[in-house]
């Protein structure tokens, strides 16, 4: 009988491997310091329910938090592991699954990131459940039924869906499979905070000219691939100087900045003062002292979910991207 289910728990690691049915979608769970390895072409679709986990993927490290969620492409291979005390729920999703869902929905869903309000986190606990049922359930060869969840995700993407529909191409199909290589270019961004991301680089991932790839990523997000990338690391390090006691140096070189004087003048004319000033205003109450702790080298370049901040055309990873 066909595996639809995977479950990793109590620091066991489990594997999808090619050859359990990579044709077919899965459920999937990680909890308490379990870890689970994608090793099949498909795409990854996650939400954290409760704790943390830290995933790592081919677009780079991502820490999650309870309320966020994350797609990666089918080609991610990601390894997802949950702290002591959490849970993340989601779906292995095979192509021909997201090509129907797709085709019976406005909203095709997009690789992005974006974090979930208490009824939502509720929600897709309901659906995902129902999905798991539906598998134990199941004694037949037919596939998982995903619509549910898939719909609903594609309903939560609605910022991004918002940003696709400034995506310039010929035909509808050409607009998606364009915005589909931008968002995972953003995603890449967003996966390595802690290092300069060049837009050739960016370019090639994305498949497309550099030339084409800076003017189509402007006209789509409001702001050139250059300054997203720098206001992303930018955001890394003011989460450093709140959430660790780390001199100003050593976050601005975390944050993939080497010079401490282009530190200092990017970090204020993003955030209209100083370094140490922003330490200062966010770390100086009672709450925010608890908060300022020690990260090991390491963790700095998993860092910590992004809190972008707000412009009226653009929509950041905290809008659901």
């Amino acid at each position: 009988m066909t595996q639809k289910w995977y479950w990793a728990d109590r620091g066991r690691l489990v594997e999808i491997l090619p050859r359990s049915t990579p044709l077919q979608s899965k459920c999937i769970g990680i909890s308490r310091m379990g870890s689970l390895r994608v090793q099949v072409q498909q795409i990854t679709l996650v939400a954290q329910l409760r704790g943390k986990s830290r995933v790592q993927a081919l677009e780079g490290q991502f820490r999650l938090q309870a309320g966020d969620w994350l797609v990666l492409d089918r080609d991610s291979r990601p390894t997802i592991q949950t702290g002591a005390t959490g849970l993340c729920v989601g779906l292995s999703i095979c192509a021909s699954d997201l090509q129907a869902a797709s085709g019976d929905s406005t909203r095709p869903l997009y690789v992005g990131r974006g974090t979930l309000a208490p009824e939502e986190r509720r929600m897709v606990m309901r659906l995902w459940r129902q999905a798991m049922e539906a598998a134990f359930s199941s004694q037949d060869g037919r596939g998982l039924d995903t619509s549910n969840l898939l719909d609903y995700f594609s309903e939560l993407q609605r910022d991004i869906h918002r940003d696709a529909g400034r995506c310039p191409g010929r035909t509808k199909a050409h607009r998606q499979q364009v915005f589909s290589r931008l968002q995972r270019t953003r995603l890449f961004m967003e996966g390595h905070r802690g290092q300069l991301v060049r837009s050739s680089e960016l370019a090639s991932l994305a498949s497309l000219s550099a030339c084409y790839y800076s003017r189509t990523f402007t006209a789509v997000y409001g702001e050139r691939p250059q300054a997203t990338a720098a206001r992303i690391r930018l955001e890394y390090a003011a989460e450093l100087l709140v959430m660790t006691a780390d001199p100003v140096a050593s976050v601005a070189l975390a944050a993939g900045f080497e010079n401490c004087c282009s530190f200092a003048r990017a970090f204020r004319a993003n955030f209209g003062m100083t370094a140490s000033r922003f330490r200062l205003e966010n770390t100086r109450s009672p709450q925010g002292a608890m908060r300022r702790r020690t990260l090991r080298p390491d963790s700095l370049l998993v860092g910590m979910a992004s809190s972008s901040q707000a412009r009226s055309d653009v929509a950041h990873p905290n809008d659901g991207r």
